[in-house]
């Protein structure tokens, strides 16, 4: 980069750097190069110079570039973050959460803990997602687990699915974490999204001419197909409760 850099967003000019230490890509066809690598237009990469890059872009440059997404969006950290291997308390992190209360104290520095809105409720039915967080309760989740997962901390939250529709993969009453930094439908994940008046979760397939298909896991109900702009997607659920 060059006495252009005042002019491009910090987090762009952060891009370029990873793209000349990491990649080799410099110069002129720098923008092109980046834009082909993150299967992008060169115009939003244009777009990213001024605005800086979305919270998607972050993760997606985050996954091919290998960089953190952390450095990538406030410049803290290292460029590259090396990872231990998961322990077994990693693990257990993810797969046996535990309530922690906003008087306990936490270790910040290993795990994020995402709020748990205790009475927002994903369902087929009415629900509500702007509900700001109760009793300070909150679910504990390793920084480098989500990490791994291009899943930026400050993007998740955790509510409860009602209903049985995605019985049996997530049970009725299951605790869910949602990632709001992801708002792009890849086929056949799960995602929890406001359809009309009402916030679901629910399998997604994109179709010709801006449909999209909702499937359930269970049987019983039938598949939907509605136009896109009838859906506003909240984020991808990446994580539930299994205990029974």
């Amino acid at each position: 980069m060059d006495e252009t850099d005042s002019k491009i967003h910090e987090t762009m000019v952060r891009l370029y750097q990873a793209a000349k230490e990491l990649k080799g890509i410099d110069g002129r066809g720098a923008q092109s190069e980046i834009a082909r690598l993150l299967d992008a237009s060169p115009q939003q990469i244009k777009n990213w110079e001024s605005r800086g890059i979305s919270s998607s872009g972050i993760i997606d440059v985050s996954k091919i570039f290998g960089v953190s997404a952390s450095w990538l969006k406030t410049g803290q950290g290292e460029m590259r973050e090396t990872y231990q291997l998961p322990t077994k308390g990693d693990v257990r992190d993810i797969h046996e959460p535990r309530l922690w209360s906003s008087n306990t104290p936490l270790p910040e520095d290993e795990y994020t803990f995402a709020p748990y809105k205790k009475e927002v409720e994903f369902t087929g039915g009415a629900g509500s997602y702007e509900i700001p967080d109760y009793n300070g309760f909150r679910l504990p989740f390793g920084k480098s687990t989500l990490w791994r997962k291009s899943i930026m901390p400050e993007n998740v939250f955790c509510c409860t699915l009602n209903g049985d529709s995605m019985e049996p993969r997530i049970a009725e009453d299951a605790a869910i974490a949602v990632d709001t930094g992801v708002e792009r439908i890849r086929d056949g994940k799960i995602y929890a999204f406001q359809h009309d008046d009402l916030f679901r979760v629910k399998y997604l397939y994109r179709l010709p001419g801006n449909k999209i298909r909702i499937h359930s896991e269970n049987p019983d109900y039938p598949d939907e197909i509605v136009d896109g702009e009838e859906i506003r997607v909240i984020g991808r659920v990446f994580w539930w409760s299994v205990l029974d």
